[in-house]
């Protein structure tokens, strides 16, 4: 993997957040201090832009982090050309573990990968959010048009089970 960096594509409505929040957390969602890059590029700590004005938010954000710190930032900044989909299996790696949920979804790879649903979930099935239990994934399952209403009962079931936990043991 001498050319690829393993990363994620967040794509978001500017009506809804800005890309300076996104920022905020970015900068807070890794070390940007130590570049990464343990392993070769693969694991390269990286942020890739797509516009000029991306590009000179991204760059201005870093200088104010490095000036607030007294540390220099070392993350790459730099222009996104082209992506590629890891493998089926690493995308929603901790909604796939488990089975109950992505079995109520029924959703194929493709569906799976851009679900907003599915990427929630699988944020709280890895303890984020408040985790599987919490009052933002039961909210998060409430309020989709992604699934019908007996199946996010049963997500709720399943979600309320696993509260407090990282993830429910597959089965």
């Amino acid at each position: 993997m001498k050319d690829h960096t393993e990363s994620i594509q967040v794509d978001y409505d500017p009506a809804l957040t800005s890309y300076e929040k996104l920022l905020e957390v970015f900068w807070k969602a890794h070390h940007p201090y130590s570049g990464g890059g343990w392993g070769g590029r693969q694991y390269l700590c990286a942020l890739w832009y797509q516009t000029d004005e991306e590009k000179q938010m991204a760059i201005q954000s870093a200088k104010r982090l490095s000036e607030k710190s007294g540390s220099e930032v070392k993350t790459l900044i730099d222009k996104m050309t082209t992506w590629t989909n890891a493998e089926d299996y690493h995308q929603k790696y901790e909604l796939r573990r488990n089975r109950e949920l992505v079995k109520l979804l029924n959703m194929n790879d493709d569906e799976l990968r851009e679900s907003p649903l599915a990427t929630r979930l699988n944020g709280f099935c890895g303890g984020r959010g408040g985790g599987m239990g919490g009052e933002a994934a039961m909210k998060v399952v409430n309020e989709t048009d992604e699934v019908d209403q007996g199946k996010k009962e049963k997500m709720l079931k399943i979600l309320e089970a696993g509260k407090g936990k990282r993830i429910i043991t597959c089965g």
